[in-house]
């Protein structure tokens, strides 16, 4: 009914092929996993140190999860050229 507004869908849609799709999909699931981990060692995180008292795994388990978010952060935000490093490297590897 309404259009949508993924712009990563719709140039898809024109022409890309299966096997840069295939990629683009596979991608944002494993970056998405790499989310999920990072919530679910901080939500471990703050478990384990309410339970033992115990600061030194869960301060770990904390700085764990920021790093995994700092990597997806840095394969996510463009470069002042505009593109993403996981562009780039689509670029590289022979996609539009």
């Amino acid at each position: 009914m309404f259009p949508r507004c993924d712009t990563r869908m719709t140039v898809m849609s024109q022409g890309a092929d299966k096997e840069e799709r295939e990629r683009t999909i596979m991608t944002d699931i494993v970056l998405a996993i790499v989310m999920l981990a990072a919530f679910a060692l901080v939500a471990g995180a703050f478990v384990l140190w309410r339970r033992t008292g115990e600061a030194k795994n869960p301060a770990l388990m904390v700085l764990l999860a920021v790093i995994a978010v700092v990597n997806v952060l840095i394969w996510t935000l463009p470069s002042p050229g505009g593109k993403a490093p996981s562009e780039q490297v689509k670029e590289a590897a022979g996609g539009n």
